[in-house]
Order: C-alpha cells, then sequence, then structure tokens
C-alpha cells in the first residue's frame, strides 16, 4: 500500500512539474486542465498547486516558481522545503 502511495505521489508530481516548465505556448497546462479535475489530486498540497497553475492561466499569468509563491505564499507547505521541491 505505501508503495502506491509514493507512486501516486510522484505521479502527480511529475503532473505538476510538466505544469510549471511547459513551453511558452502552455500547450501541457491546457490540455492537463481540460482533463484533470482537481479533486483528482490524493494530495491536498497537490491539489492546491494544481488550483493555483489554473488560477494563473485563467489570469494569463506566467507559470513559475514567482507566480506560484504570490498565490500560495500563505499555505504553510509552501513556505517550508515541502514547497520548494516542485
Amino acid at each position: 500500500m505505501q508503495d502506491q502511495q509514493v507512486m501516486r505521489e510522484e505521479i502527480e508530481q511529475c503532473i505538476l512539474g510538466a505544469m510549471i516548465i511547459d513551453e511558452a505556448d502552455g500547450s501541457i497546462k491546457r490540455k492537463a486542465l481540460l482533463t484533470i479535475k482537481p479533486e483528482w489530486f490524493y494530495f491536498p498540497f497537490h491539489r492546491k498547486i494544481y488550483e493555483a497553475i489554473g488560477k494563473l492561466v485563467a489570469k494569463k499569468a506566467p507559470v513559475d516558481f514567482v507566480t506560484l509563491q504570490e498565490i500560495m505564499g500563505d499555505e504553510p507547505e509552501f513556505k517550508t522545503q515541502e514547497g520548494l521541491k516542485y
């Protein structure tokens, strides 16, 4: 069971990482946002990051660590090393 949880965490991290480093045209972000529902993320922190990326895309703002930090700056997990992993 723990192996499945670790694998799920890594998959979610890969999805979020791909969205963050997506090229300027944003094709990965757009496809992910059209396909993946926030509630499909098992880890609440991942869900929050995904929703923050969605907000930035809706505003046509760049998605990077700086803009994510502006949106998620009050999240305790984002202030710790945990947030810096992504």
